[in-house]
């Protein structure tokens, strides 16, 4: 596991790609990850984080979800609560749950964007149809 909570980063550093075995990474509460151009922030390099199998992002300021996320294969659980100008469309969660097979849990609490709210029950449906034990 490895916490980088509250350090005021404005991006992540791209060695995390080299992580493969890393399975927990929580960023959580890092608002200034949101403020720069997404690549800049989450570089491509993130994608190989092979063995991930959680990532929190609480309170980061995010307006979309990273890219790299969707590469994330073994991504079971994927937190991203207050993130409130957070902007969700049905093909980022569709990317989501086919990128992810492995995906079982999804916190999008304290979404304030009625739009992504609206897009969430249709989420939770494909997503426990593809995984019965699925949460969101």
């Amino acid at each position: 596991m490895l916490s980088v909570c509250r350090c005021s980063l404005s991006s992540l550093p791209k060695e995390l790609g080299e992580l493969s075995g890393l399975e927990v990474l929580d960023v959580s509460h890092n608002e200034a990850l949101g403020a720069a151009p997404q690549e800049e922030s989450f570089p491509a390099e993130l994608k190989g984080m092979r063995s991930l199998r959680m990532l929190k992002m609480y309170w980061c300021n995010l307006r979309r979800v990273p890219a790299f996320v969707v590469e994330l294969k073994s991504l079971e659980c994927l937190e991203l609560g207050y993130n409130e100008s957070l902007q969700i469309d049905a093909s980022t969660l569709d990317s989501l749950i086919e990128g992810g097979p492995r995906l079982r849990y999804v916190n999008l609490g304290g979404t304030q964007n009625p739009e992504v709210l609206a897009l969430l029950e249709a989420f939770k449906a494909k997503l426990k149809a593809k995984n019965p034990k699925a949460e969101v």
